[in-house]
């Protein structure tokens, strides 16, 4: 369409208006790309234009999308993984230091505030031997205890739930903030492209006219 206007006849030479085409389709490619992106986002809030509402496609979808992205974190999300990751040695490893510390603070300090007569008893070596005793049950103990707490967990909790009630108390102020703004740089060089395309789309038009 966009060559056929370009056209005087079939045996008309090549002219600098034909050098428009490539400038044009360009325009026409960042425009297109432009217009998309905008009716992805905006507006915001629903407008009434000549009887149509018109609103955003991510804000007037705000529920759907709440809903798939739950439905999606109750699919892929599972409690028996989390289980699994909280109870490996490794993390039971990386807790046992802030155990430690709690330990001997309950023993040199805690225990005999409470029980003076038996702190005046023990030394530096029964704390040591008390809490070596303490730490190697725990490392047997908490992986039990974290796997009852993730189970009880799993019955009370559905994750799928809260992300989509999350998402749904979000305004749609909060929806452009977080999902236009972070974009925005990309949206715009996403633009260019479109415009590189129509730029190389009229060259190959261009083209074509010069060899007819």
């Amino acid at each position: 369409m966009l060559t056929l206007l370009f056209y005087t006849s079939t045996s008309t030479p090549m002219t600098y208006w034909y050098w428009l085409i490539p400038v044009i389709a360009a325009f026409s490619g960042w425009l297109c790309i432009r217009v998309v992106v905008y009716l992805l986002f905006f507006p915001v809030q629903p407008k009434v234009l000549l009887g149509f509402r018109w609103q955003g496609l991510l804000a007037a979808s705000h529920q759907r999308i709440a809903a798939a992205i739950g439905n999606l974190v109750s699919r892929e999300f599972t409690f028996a993984a989390l289980e699994q990751q909280l109870t490996q040695p490794a993390t039971i490893q990386k807790l046992m230091p802030a155990v430690e510390i709690h330990i001997d603070t309950f023993l040199r300090e805690k225990l005999p505030r409470a029980m003076p007569m038996l702190g005046m008893l023990i030394g530096d070596r029964t704390i040591q031997q008390l809490k070596d005793i303490f730490m190697a049950e725990l490392q047997t103990l908490l992986p039990i205890v974290i796997q009852q707490y993730v189970q009880a967990l799993e019955k009370d909790v559905d994750a799928g739930a809260i992300i989509q009630q999350k998402i749904n108390a979000l305004s749609l102020a909060q929806l452009e903030e977080h999902l236009y703004r972070p974009a925005a740089n990309r949206l715009y060089h996403l633009a260019w492209v479109g415009a590189i395309i129509g730029f190389v789309t009229g060259m190959l038009q261009l083209g074509i006219i010069w060899i007819a």
